[in-house]
């Protein structure tokens, strides 16, 4: 089953908000959805899809994001990725 996965640091006062847009528009599409809350500088260089490891959200091995989406834009986005991994 393919689910949203966002890993994040809790070093921006921001991180909850973009999270929260990220939780709602994957729940209005019906995706499970993963928080991943990264620890230490190895888990991060280990694991973050991208050089910006405050926050970084991927579907089916694909970046969404890393930064500040709205829930429009997020569900936008993820419905983009759903029909690329369609075809």
């Amino acid at each position: 089953m393919q689910q949203v996965e966002v890993m994040r640091t809790q070093q921006c006062p921001f991180v909850d908000v973009v999270t929260t847009n990220m939780m709602e528009a994957a729940n209005k599409l019906g995706i499970p959805i993963h928080i991943i809350d990264i620890q230490n500088r190895e888990e991060l260089l280990r694991i973050s899809p991208t050089p910006y490891g405050i926050y970084g959200v991927i579907y089916n091995s694909k970046l969404v994001t890393y930064h500040r989406l709205t829930i429009h834009s997020a569900m936008k986005r993820l419905k983009e990725l759903m029909v690329y991994s369609q075809n």
